[in-house]
């Protein structure tokens, strides 16, 4: 027996869920489905920055392990550690697993249906929709949402062409003596003075550390070994390792992110920070903006489409366009953006802080001359303070 819905969202991480909640509690049929068992792990640091999580739903309780309003960065190589604090917290840590699992039971509890596990085999437009083949039977819908990740099939499936840009990435979750614990308990750690272009992290969670490193090129090889160079350098070698694991993140948007009643959110349609590789909080808001198209729509896949299209356009691709700058500037210009940096790190990292908590945007950033004379060091002519 084949089920039938007005929208499929595919894939239960942040975007999807985010998507399938919009429908429901708009009171559209929608079916949220997810290949995996949930709770399922999820290899992220797990780092919720503010911007992200001013993005969850109204009353969404965050299963939280522990809150930084302390950040610490290393801005390039043999830097001092520049040190931010802020009144909210910079960095809202949280397990994966949890945090999906329980924003697919927010969808649920919103009226989406949540089918787990069940894998998508196979994808056939006709009609007036699509008719997807999965491991648990047939499900047939109008409006389809693709929102299983970086390497997921809905976009392979539905003849997207083309192929994303990523990165990779190396987490490890590990236990420390409580002494060493507590050194990094406080605050979050990004050391972007790694031997290749790139950072790595250290995450307090509540009993536990997450570390990982990724490489700003694709290509990158040896990230094991960059992870133990990382260990050494923050005095955690030899600590024991609960679980590594890998992934590939996406550095740059697809240049077609919907078609054909198909509307691709989150790693899916490449829609990441290429600076920090950070992805929960476009997750977030290309799942809302994803369910809220197809609300407005009324359900016509085409009109859907033009919809998610211009909300695209209008609210996070012109902002990543300036992130992809920025990224170039820090991990393709090294030599350029270390002289930048030693002249005055400490402010690129009070900049960069205020881009994570949502208080300030690349876009805005680049319409303020004061904002990147301050970060070179230099200073404005009395008559630039006139007409900045």
């Amino acid at each position: 027996m084949t089920a039938v819905f007005e929208t499929v969202v595919v894939g239960a991480g942040p975007a999807g869920a985010l998507a399938a909640f919009e429908l429901a509690r708009a009171g559209r049929s929608v079916a949220l489905i997810e290949k995996h068992p949930l709770p399922r792990d999820k290899t992220c640091g797990g780092g919720l920055v503010w911007r992200g999580r001013v993005r969850l739903p109204e009353g969404f309780e965050l299963p939280l392990e522990r809150e930084c309003r302390v950040a610490r960065l290393v801005p390039f190589a043999g830097a001092a550690t520049v040190e931010v604090t802020r009144e909210l917290p910079i960095v809202s840590m949280t397990m994966r697993a949890e945090l999906d699992c329980a924003l697919a039971e927010l969808a649920r509890d919103a009226g989406a249906q949540l089918h787990t596990p069940v894998a998508l085999q196979a994808l056939e437009r006709g009609g007036a929709g699509y008719r997807l083949s999965t491991s648990a039977g047939e499900f047939e819908c109008r409006n389809l949402v693709g929102a299983d990740g970086a390497r997921g099939v809905v976009a392979r499936l539905a003849g997207f062409e083309e192929t994303l840009a990523t990165i990779p990435a190396l987490e490890a979750e590990i236990e420390c003596a409580p002494g060493l614990f507590e050194r990094f308990a406080g605050s979050a750690l990004f050391d972007f003075g790694t031997g290749a272009p790139g950072y790595s992290w250290v995450f307090p969670k509540r009993e536990h550390l997450s570390v990982g490193v990724l490489a700003a090129q694709r290509g990158a090889k040896d990230l094991r070994g960059e992870l133990e160079r990382h260990l050494a350098r923050h005095g955690l070698s030899g600590s024991r390792v609960r679980h590594l694991s890998g992934c590939v993140i996406p550095i740059r948007p697809r240049q077609l992110c919907a078609r054909d009643g198909v509307l691709l959110a989150g790693d899916a349609a490449g829609l990441v920070d290429p600076l920090t590789a950070e992805g929960i909080s476009l997750a977030l808001e290309s799942g809302r903006l994803a369910g809220r198209a197809i609300v407005e729509a009324d359900g016509d896949p085409g009109r859907a489409v033009r919809h998610y299209v211009r909300a695209l356009r209008a609210e996070i691709l012109p902002e990543l366009r300036w992130a992809r700058a920025f990224a170039g500037l820090l991990y393709r210009r090294p030599a350029l953006a270390r002289r930048v940096l030693e002249r005055n790190g400490a402010t690129a990292c009070e900049v960069l802080t205020d881009i994570v908590c949502g208080l300030r945007s690349y876009r805005g950033l680049v319409r303020d001359p004061r904002a990147w004379l301050a970060i070179s060091g230099l200073r404005l002519r009395a008559s630039e303070k006139t007409t900045a």
